[in-house]
């Protein structure tokens, strides 16, 4: 948040649910909110939450199954079908999410081929056709992207899939500060 590297500082563990798969119903879980005291102090953002790779920022749906619905629909969208794979009861969220998803991984793409782009020496760009979908090309991005990491010898691990779209939803659909803090659960 500062661009500094120092301590974390836990600022609380709010509760969240989350639409649970096996049993379809929501479950309550607690995630990790981090504040850093530079930002705050500089007037930036300060707050941030971390979300397990799985759940998508600001909806109890889980992002997994979003991308599960959003594959099997590339060739032939069946509703009913993302309907049931994302656990939801209304064919207008199922068409929001899939809508969500498809811009987050365009974002993506972008984010991933600007990277690759400003580091010539890795690697090339994956070629694409002008037919390839979204996810075709997010999917040879984030391998290309990959093999420039290990070629590089950076020692950081390559996010996954899912991280690096949870991280276009924010970026899209969710870039406002929480002014929410639960007083029940602090850090220990």
């Amino acid at each position: 948040m500062c661009g500094q590297v120092h301590p974390i500082h836990i600022h609380g563990y709010p509760r969240r649910k989350v639409r649970n798969p096996e049993f379809e119903k929501n479950d309550e879980i607690q995630i990790l909110v981090i504040i850093c005291p530079i930002a705050r102090k500089s007037g930036k953002p300060y707050t941030r939450r971390l979300l397990p790779d799985f759940l998508m920022p600001g909806c109890v749906i889980r992002l997994d199954k979003v991308l599960e619905a959003y594959r099997t629909g590339i060739d032939h969208l069946d509703i009913g079908h993302a309907c049931s794979v994302m656990l939801c009861l209304e064919e207008r969220t199922a068409r929001k999410h899939l809508n969500r998803i498809n811009t987050a991984i365009q974002q993506a793409n972008l984010s991933l081929a600007k990277t690759i782009a400003l580091q010539p020496e890795l690697g090339e760009l994956p070629k694409t056709t002008p037919d390839s979908t979204p996810l075709t090309v997010f999917t040879r991005l984030f391998e290309a992207e990959s093999r420039a990491r290990l070629r590089s010898g950076k020692i950081t691990p390559t996010p996954g899939i899912l991280s690096l779209i949870q991280k276009s939803m924010w970026e899209i659909f969710l870039n406002h500060p929480s002014a929410c803090v639960f007083s029940k659960h602090h850090p220990p």
